[in-house]
């Protein structure tokens, strides 16, 4: 169970990590 919130927690960074990038490349 542990490892599936770690994974989670690393895919959501992810994808927040990805959307700053795109909004950075945006602007």
């Amino acid at each position: 169970m542990s490892s599936v919130n770690t994974a989670i927690q690393l895919i959501t960074r992810e994808q927040a990590e990805q959307k700053t990038l795109g909004l950075a490349a945006g602007a």
